[in-house]
């Protein structure tokens, strides 16, 4: 599903790309798809310790979270 958004998106390299999810399974497909960051956001069908133990970039409250994350991160091009 990556491969296909960046398709269309014309993005080429998934290490422009940020997953973010909010399963297990959406935390493997950001590895899988190897994109520069995968996070969770923790407010939706799995809670934080569910999702803390396995690989992942950051987990987030909510989406809401995402800006101060990228600027804690330099992520913001600016």
């Amino acid at each position: 599903m990556i491969r296909k958004a960046m398709s269309v998106l014309g993005v080429e390299n998934s290490r422009q790309v940020i997953k973010i999810g909010d399963t297990p399974v959406d935390l493997l497909e950001g590895r899988n798809a190897e994109c520069a960051y995968t996070l969770a956001v923790t407010n939706g069908t799995h809670t934080r310790a569910e999702l803390e133990f396995l690989d992942n970039d950051g987990l987030l409250g909510s989406l809401s979270d995402l800006p101060e994350w990228l600027l804690d991160h330099n992520l913001t091009g600016r």
